[in-house]
């Protein structure tokens, strides 16, 4: 038996469901959170945006960050 594992590649790094990151956007600005690959509601992690949690305690405070918008991400905890 197989499980699928939905991941999220970015410059030949891949990012797992959970992953706590960094985020450096083109603007130099730096948003750390935990990669949603998707949520309850339906919300998810595409191509074209990255969806992250970046509350300190489970209180759902998410973002979505265009891949556009993204110069690197890095596991904080590695």
């Amino acid at each position: 038996m197989y499980d699928f594992m939905s991941v999220v590649k970015f410059n030949d790094k891949y990012f797992e469901y959970g992953d706590e990151v960094a985020v450096t956007k083109k603007d130099d600005s730096v948003v750390v959170g935990s990669i949603i690959i998707e949520d309850a509601e339906g919300n998810e992690t595409t191509y074209w945006t990255l969806y992250l949690d970046i509350s300190e305690k489970y209180h759902k405070k998410t973002i979505f960050i265009r891949k556009d918008d993204i110069k690197n991400i890095q596991k904080v905890n590695e």
